[in-house]
């Protein structure tokens, strides 16, 4: 059984936190260094050796400043997450792009929308080729190819179709794709 790894907490030293922050500085102000710790952390965040007592105070400062500031980005993108609402309707159409060394191309259609869940149906696509293996892929919309999928919808009106494909609002007519084989 492995042995779980636990913070090396400095005998002898101070602990200064500030409250609402999920970090704590260990502080030898005799030798003049200090170790800091974000959230459960088990490695420092840093573990510094200053010049003068205004040095560290500073880092200090600085540090619990840089969690103060997270932790607004953290509320602030929860927020938004919360009061999100999507714009996609049934009948919108999504698409997808990824690849490597060609661009596979997918088309969804929305079928229905429920809150931030949203389902989708792949549809079949037609290709215009205009060049050597590359094309335009435009949707059939209609033309079902895969079963129905529900999927949460994200700021953006992104959804995660699996591990490597996101889809998003298609734009325009088509969308460049290309193949190799």
């Amino acid at each position: 059984m492995q042995k779980l790894m636990q913070r090396y907490v400095p005998a002898g030293c101070d602990e200064i936190t500030r409250p609402g922050l999920p970090g704590i500085v260990y502080v030898d102000r005799a030798r003049l260094c200090a170790q800091a710790y974000r959230g459960r952390a088990v490695r420092p965040t840093w573990n510094y050796l200053f010049r003068t007592s205004a040095q560290m105070d500073q880092e200090i400062d600085r540090f619990f400043a840089g969690l103060a500031a997270h932790e607004e980005a953290k509320r602030k993108r929860a927020e938004e997450r919360r009061a999100y609402v999507p714009a996609l309707k049934p009948g919108d159409v999504l698409n997808t792009h990824w690849g490597y060394e060609q661009t596979n191309v997918e088309f969804f259609e929305v079928i229905a929308v429920k809150g931030k869940r949203v389902t989708v149906r792949e549809v079949a696509r037609s290709v215009e080729e205009t060049g050597h293996m590359c094309g335009i892929a435009r949707p059939v919309r209609g033309d079902y190819v895969g079963e129905p999928i529900t999927r949460t919808a994200t700021p953006g009106d992104i959804l995660r179709i699996d591990g490597v494909r996101y889809a998003w609002p298609l734009e325009g007519e088509g969308v460049r794709c290309s193949w190799y084989y």
